[in-house]
This record gives C-alpha cells, structure tokens and sequence, in this order.
C-alpha cells in the first residue's frame, strides 16, 4: 500500500498549481474567516498560512503519527504499521522509523517539486508539512479502536 501512498502523492503534487490559483482567486473574492480543511489539502493549509486565516485541520489518522517523529517510535498506531500494544518492542519500535525513512524517501521528489511552485507564489517552502498546522487548530476524528491516554498538543482536540 506504501507504493500506492507514494502515486498520490506524486499526481497531487501535479495538481497543487492549478488547485492553487483557484483557491487564491476564491479567497482573494469571498475574503473567508475561517478554513477549515483536510490534513492532506496542502494548497488550503498553505494559503491559509499565507493570507493569516485562521486554521483548522481535520487529522483522519490515529494521534502516534502527527507531530514528532519521536511521537512514531513511542505511541502504538496503525498508520505506519505499528502495534496496538501500550509498550511497544524493540522490532516495533525500529520497524516504524523504517517505514517513515521509507515515507520521507519516497515523497522527497513531490515535495521538491510543491516546494519549487510554492517559491514561485511567494509562499514560504517547507520540508515538514505540519510546520503549517503549528498555529492550526486540529480535529482528530479517527474512529478505529481507543486512543492511550496521553497529553495532547495544544489546539488539538479529539472527536
């Protein structure tokens, strides 16, 4: 599935220019007061950085893969093929930072390529897509299974 993952990613990082200009010229018209978008909407969470709208990010995966990297060898989750055990052992532990080597290889290209349109627009260039979401308020509405008590990052709310 992690071949798949890195093929959207690949197509929507085709798409991020066109889906900017339009997106500039609807907030440069309807002059909106809130976005409210997807964890995976880059153009909306880049412009709302950019025009200072304030954010929110609805987060659709479990809380172990958002933020920290540290947060991936530590909190169980299933979005990097982790476990669902509270203490986590050594071979789960180094399987998760595998797969995200894995995940940070296989974007690196797209990401150039956004980053490249992105200085183009005037819009500052990233290597970590949560950078935006530092000021964001964040939904997280994953359903499967119960989260471990832990403490959350600030302006993040679980539903």
């Amino acid at each position: 599935y992690i071949r798949a993952f890195f093929d959207v990613v690949d197509v929507t990082s085709d798409l991020y220019e066109p889906a900017l200009i339009v997106l500039n010229n609807v907030i440069d018209t309807e002059k909106p007061d809130l976005i409210y978008a997807s964890m995976f909407d880059d153009v909306a969470i880049d412009l709302a950085v950019y025009h200072d709208i304030p954010l929110v990010v609805n987060y659709a995966a479990p809380l172990g893969s958002m933020f920290d990297y540290e947060d991936l060898a530590a909190a169980p989750d299933g979005f990097l093929w982790g476990t669902i055990e509270e203490h986590l052992t050594l071979w789960h532990r180094l399987r998760k930072y595998v797969r995200l080597i894995m995940v940070i290889s296989g974007t690196t290209g797209s990401s150039s390529k956004v980053n490249a349109i992105r200085e183009k627009y005037d819009i500052p260039a990233i290597n970590d897509p949560l950078t935006n979401w530092k000021r964001a308020a964040v939904v997280v509405s994953f359903p499967f299974g119960i989260q471990i008590a832990r403490p959350l990052r600030p302006l993040t709310y679980v539903v």
